[in-house]
């Protein structure tokens, strides 16, 4: 019983640091998205070369994942979580002291680059690691941290960057990371002992038929190809969208960088507390995929009323922006969901990986292509191509339920 109690203690003290940590990185790369209406205006970069950049981030994140989530499924979370901290808290330090283009992308695409364990560690851990009775609430909270960091970002940034210019978002960045750095090492030094002894077993050990170690018939059997093009749905429609919105709101409704930014950060409050609402409203359906496929269908009149976005009032433009980035805000919970079916066959951070791959990929898509079309096509021709992703979304969502439901079946 002693020893029962000491692992809950240490699962909830491993999750409070794992959900700080997260979410400080999560800010500190939101940081740039959120300095780019004022990047923009203050004539640093265009709109074309600083969502270049907002992409390099994520591009090569997205490379890192491809091999990122098998990695840390090899080693200790901890250790993977530490190398992407450590490594970013350099390359904000230099980025603080220049507005260079091609050292700037450089340095953020080396950012994302090394990050490639960031959340496959934190998948991994609230999947596998905390103990079982706490996996289902953390694979909810921790996609809070995403919001929370976007939240802060949102409302700190452009005031710092008006008030002392470039560096102060770098500098930020460092102290943050510094400071999680510090309680995510306290819980490595309090937890790895007592909570990973069962994460040794050698995956040969495990009482599981010889067939199933193989990852691509699992792949494929349980509708992933699908699944991971809701990744980069995903991301087009919900972290691309935020990045831009500051400069599509400034641009249709003429309001400062700053009040458009905080426009974003109430996105993300909105998109906090309306996921609480939705995940109560689908909490009778067990099919994860058939919950995707649904939010991407709520968000399809949505995304059809923002192609009229600078026509109609800024109200209901933000009122959309909420009822869609909510929805789609809500399947990260969903994700960690997916990886932890995966997670008996030891492949949890490796299907978290690859999903977060997709997505990163679809923020690159949606950083640097999103840009380009606004400044040649306008921003109806951005919210146009919103309107294609949705639609063909739920198109694909109908294979995919199928596959995942007899998937899930099969495997139980």
């Amino acid at each position: 019983m002693e020893n029962q109690t000491e692992k809950q203690k240490a699962s909830l003290l491993l999750f409070g640091c794992c959900w700080l940590m997260y979410m400080i990185v999560c800010m500190t790369k939101t940081n740039y998205a959120a300095s780019i209406a004022y990047i923009v205006n203050a004539g640093i970069f265009n709109k074309t070369g600083a969502g270049t950049i907002a992409a390099s981030f994520y591009f090569m994140y997205a490379v890192s994942q491809l091999f990122g989530g098998k990695i840390t499924d090899l080693m200790s979370p901890f250790t993977a979580m530490t190398i992407g901290v450590v490594a970013s808290i350099f390359t904000n330090f230099i980025l603080a002291f220049t507005t260079n283009f091609y050292l700037v992308f450089i340095l953020w695409s080396f950012t994302g680059f090394i990050q490639f364990g960031v959340w496959p560690s934190a998948a991994r851990i609230v999947s596998s690691v905390l103990v079982p009775e706490h996996r289902g609430k953390a694979g909810l909270y921790i996609t809070f941290a995403i919001g929370v960091g976007g939240i802060l970002s949102y409302f700190v940034v452009n005031p710092m960057l008006e008030a002392w210019g470039w560096m102060s978002v770098f500098f930020l960045n460092v102290a943050l990371l510094c400071s999680g750095l510090f309680f995510w090492l306290f819980a490595k030094s309090r937890t790895e002992k007592i909570l990973l002894v069962e994460q040794t077993v050698p995956l040969q050990q495990k009482k599981l038929p010889k067939s199933e170690h193989k990852f691509m018939p699992l792949f494929m059997a349980s509708g992933m190809i699908f699944i991971l093009f809701f990744g980069i749905a995903q991301a087009m429609l919900d972290n691309g969208v935020k990045t831009w919105v500051p400069t599509m709101l400034d641009e249709s409704y003429h309001i400062s960088a700053t009040f458009a930014s905080i426009q974003t950060a109430l996105l993300y409050i909105c998109n906090i507390f309306g996921v609480l609402l939705v995940v109560h409203l689908f909490r009778k359906i067990k099919n994860t995929v058939l919950v995707q496929t649904l939010y991407f269908a709520i968000c399809l009149p949505a995304c059809f009323m923002m192609l009229f976005i600078g026509k109609i009032p800024l109200w209901l433009a933000v009122g959309l922006l909420v009822l869609s980035t909510t929805m789609i805000y809500g399947m990260t919970n969903l994700s960690v969901r997916i990886a932890a079916v995966f997670s008996k066959f030891g492949y949890s951070a490796t299907v978290s990986g690859l999903i977060n791959a997709m997505v990163c990929f679809g923020i690159v898509i949606g950083n640097m292509g999103y840009g380009y079309i606004a400044e040649n096509y306008g921003w109806t021709a951005v919210t146009a191509i919103w309107l294609i992703i949705c639609a063909l979304a739920v198109i694909l969502g109908i294979p995919a339920t199928v596959m995942w439901k007899k998937f899930v079946k099969s495997i139980h």
